[in-house]
């Protein structure tokens, strides 16, 4: 896949990539989920809404991609270091409010494979979603 996304002759576009996502609040998992959905190629699989959730709709629904934000409830960078841990080819885009370089870092170091700050806009978030590459299965 190029760095833009998959083209219209790329194999690629034919795979359906499965995403969780994991944000405390309805509205913003709702409004990701339908920017998730509006990538092709995407769908979301699985939500939750603390870490502990987290934790068990990614071992339950075996997603390509988790979209997870800083602040729900048991997040942070320790459940960002505890998915690595249990999925290391899991894909981790983090979607934070939160625009301070110490928070972003932390999820980085954390195994997080991007950062994007929920600005009021979900573009950045969706070509997040096609800057990476999933494992070959």
């Amino acid at each position: 896949m190029s760095p833009a996304g998959p083209g219209p002759s790329d194999p690629d576009r034919d795979v359906t990539r499965r995403v969780v996502l994991c944000d405390d609040q309805g509205d913003v998992r709702e409004a990701v989920r339908q920017a998730v959905e509006s990538v092709p190629g995407f769908t979301v699989v699985g939500v939750a809404e603390d870490g502990d959730a987290c934790l068990e709709v990614l071992r339950r629904d075996r997603p390509d991609v988790l979209v997870q934000d800083v602040s729900l409830p048991g997040g942070g960078p320790a459940l960002t270091a505890a998915v690595r841990a249990e999925h290391p080819d899991l894909v981790i885009v983090v979607f934070s409010a939160h625009a301070e370089p110490a928070v972003r870092r932390g999820m980085l170091e954390a195994g997080a494979d991007d950062y994007v700050v929920k600005s009021g806009r979900l573009a950045p978030l969706r070509e997040a979603l096609l800057r990476h590459e999933l494992p070959a299965q």
